[in-house]
């Protein structure tokens, strides 16, 4: 949506009105005409109202949702009790062991640090948890300590250096990928957050209201399906940005926001999973029309990246059938000529899984041919 003049920020306009209106002053009783100084001073000072009219412009439009940016979006936020999510810290689950099980409780402190060797990047405990009598090792999740995307993609076991000696542990590792850090929130989530805010003040619990909570909970959540197999019981499933599948740990913090007592209906039982991915593959052939051969080239490349545009819209969604034709649409948009797809073939999934392209998309340029 393009902004809303509510002034006129034309240049010529302005100026011509500017001297129509001086023309008409008694004591002036001339023409301005080309050339004249004063006809030049109004000109210049013309200039500068319109650049005034288009800074008045901007800043009335900032008052309008589909057009706030930066801190006039979160001020229209706080009108509906929406704020801008912060950036998340990656996470993943280390694991502290003894040599040998002890007589009494081993104490990992809440903070306690462990970090991938020459990385500069830190995991703390987000609590404080103790090894029991008698056992060897303690499970714990395990913050990074820079928020954003950058502790994200370290390997299992690859945490492995305990920054924080404790008394008797003897080694610490990871046992799932670091995953889900992120960036604060942009413009667009929080724009569309806002919009949905006013479904989340029935407290009836409506489909609705528990999307946009589980949106809340996090700045990176895409999509979200709701399904209530039974009264009163609600199953949620979401994705995060580009469709990722979430960790468990991210799965258990998005459960443990809803289950709020001052979000969740007292009577509702809320259940919180990540989608169930369905593979499929991508295999076709296409054609590019004869006239089009001086820029075959370039159509190969859009017709490429049509195809990854696919591959991202079909898993933005959950519960979103394969669809062929989606896939033939695209490539055609971007210059094919005809298309013949092998796979995927139509599939109709369930609320409760996501498409999820398997290996690499086979794109098999037939040549060119006539209409």
């Amino acid at each position: 949506m393009s902004e809303l003049q509510f002034i006129t920020t034309d240049v010529e306009t302005i100026a011509a009105d500017n001297i129509a209106l001086l023309e008409s002053e008694p004591y002036l009783n001339r023409n301005l005409y080309p050339g004249d100084p004063v006809r030049n001073v109004v000109l210049a000072l013309s200039y500068v109202q319109a650049v005034f009219a288009q800074s008045a412009n901007h800043s009335a439009n900032q008052s309008f949702l589909d057009q706030a940016t930066g801190t006039a979006l979160d001020a229209l936020g706080v009108l509906l009790g929406v704020t801008r999510r912060t950036s998340e810290a990656a996470r993943t689950t280390l694991r502290f062991s003894l040599g040998a099980a002890r007589g009494e409780a081993t104490l990992i402190p809440l903070g306690t640090r462990a970090t991938v060797q020459s990385s500069g990047i830190y995991w703390a405990t987000i609590e404080t948890v103790e090894i029991p009598v008698g056992d060897t090792y303690i499970d714990v999740i395990g913050e990074a300590s820079e928020p954003g995307p950058g502790a994200n993609g370290y390997l299992t076991g690859e945490i492995n250096t305990l920054v924080d000696s404790i008394a008797f542990v003897t080694s610490v590792t990871n046992l799932t990928a670091s995953s889900d850090g992120s960036e604060a929130e942009d413009d667009a989530s929080l724009r569309e957050r806002i919009r949905e805010a006013p479904t989340r003040f029935s407290v009836g619990g409506p489909e609705d209201a528990y999307v946009t909570l589980t949106k809340d909970a996090r700045a990176d959540v895409e999509s979200v399906s709701i399904n209530s197999p039974d009264p009163r019981v609600i199953d949620i499933y979401f994705t995060l940005t580009g469709g990722a599948i979430p960790a468990s740990e991210t799965i258990d913090e998005v459960e443990a926001y809803l289950n709020d007592k001052y979000r969740r209906p007292m009577s509702d039982v809320v259940n919180v999973d990540a989608p169930t991915p369905v593979n499929y593959t991508i295999s076709l052939t296409y054609y590019i029309r004869n006239a089009d051969s001086a820029r075959a080239a370039q159509i190969q490349a859009d017709i490429a990246t049509a195809v990854d545009s696919y591959v991202l819209w079909q898993r933005s969604a959950i519960g979103r059938d394969v669809n062929p034709s989606e896939l033939i649409r695209r490539v055609m948009d971007a210059g094919a000529l005809r298309v013949t797809v092998t796979n995927p073939a139509y599939d109709e999934l369930t609320f409760s899984e996501l498409a999820v392209l398997s290996g690499t998309a086979t794109l098999t340029n037939g040549g060119l041919d006539d209409e």
